[in-house]
């Protein structure tokens, strides 16, 4: 059968129209992106202080109209806390940006504990190095390498940890609306594992269903009511613990202050409430209530700069 190359061309002018029209997926651990905007936050018990101070070039001040923060640091400090052996705890975290693509962080507690953050952004490559430096001579070292390439309508990444550890994912949009997505873990002297999951959006609705590599199954979705109030659930199963779990949280956000809150299958509720004050000055307010467990847990945090 001969070929037209009229028609052809056509198809593939429309293979190609359609083809524009996809989103750039997330990738499968990020299938569930909006569900945990709503539903984390960072909970905690006692007082906690913190201090960041940018640091502006003399030459970019110079040189640019408006400033660029080019490095900052910051200082923390966490009193009264139940989650602390020791009661208190505080780290120093320097922060350095290199041409708005590079940036460099790290965080130093008392006790010489060292975790670093080493990420580059090209075009559509992201690469990410992050190492860990215990100061006890027992205590492992961490390092993990983590790349991610973003295409028109897929995305593929792949992570190395220290110990001969890899995992590499890929997803793919099929529709506007509709995306599949696969991981595969390679573990040191051990069986490969194999991950997949589906996502559904459409307008302010989204839907994901995952079987995760470590063998556990996921199911998620999030409503964005309107640009401040959202709200989700998240079910999981581990078929081998024979364990179900569940939360349900909603996140409401306004110009200059936020609440969260979650509950989960225990009935642990746990809230956290954020209130800027001139830009510079920050309240929170963390609380946790388990009944179950008979343990209640109260913070209050205050953050300059």
């Amino acid at each position: 059968m001969a070929l037209d190359p009229v028609k052809d061309a056509g198809l593939w002018e429309r293979l190609a129209e359609y083809a524009h029209r996809l989103r750039t997926p997330p990738k499968l651990d990020e299938f569930s992106r909006e569900l945990s905007n709503t539903l984390d936050m960072d909970a905690f018990d006692g007082a906690r202080f913190e201090y960041h101070k940018p640091v502006l070039s003399a030459e970019l001040q110079q040189s640019m109209t408006a400033p660029k923060k080019v490095f900052s640091y910051g200082h923390k400090l966490w009193l009264g806390s139940s989650l602390i052996k020791e009661g208190y705890l505080y780290e120093f975290v320097p922060n350095l940006l290199l041409h708005e693509r590079t940036q460099l962080a790290a965080t130093l507690d008392m006790h010489g504990n060292l975790l670093s953050r080493v990420s580059h952004v090209t075009g559509p490559l992201a690469l990410t190095a992050q190492m860990g430096i215990p100061a006890a001579p027992g205590n492992p070292q961490t390092f993990v390498v983590d790349s991610t390439f973003r295409g028109q309508d897929f995305v593929f990444g792949a992570r190395w940890f220290h110990k001969n550890y890899v995992e590499l994912q890929f997803s793919q949009s099929l529709t506007e609306h509709w995306a599949v997505g696969s991981a595969v873990v390679f573990p040191a002297s051990q069986l490969a594992a194999i991950g997949g999951g589906v996502r559904y959006e459409s307008g302010n609705h989204f839907v994901s269903c995952s079987l995760q590599p470590v063998g556990a199954y996921a199911a998620s979705y999030c409503r964005r009511v309107n640009p401040q109030f959202s709200m989700g659930t998240e079910l999981k199963y581990m078929p081998h613990a024979r364990e179900a779990l569940w939360t349900v949280g909603l996140s409401y956000q306004v110009q200059d202050a936020s609440l969260k809150a979650s509950i989960d299958q225990s009935g642990k509720l746990t809230s956290v409430f954020d209130q800027i004050i001139l830009n510079v000055f920050r309240l929170t307010f963390s609380s946790e209530i388990d009944h179950g467990k008979d343990e209640y847990r109260f913070g209050f945090g205050v953050i300059l700069g």
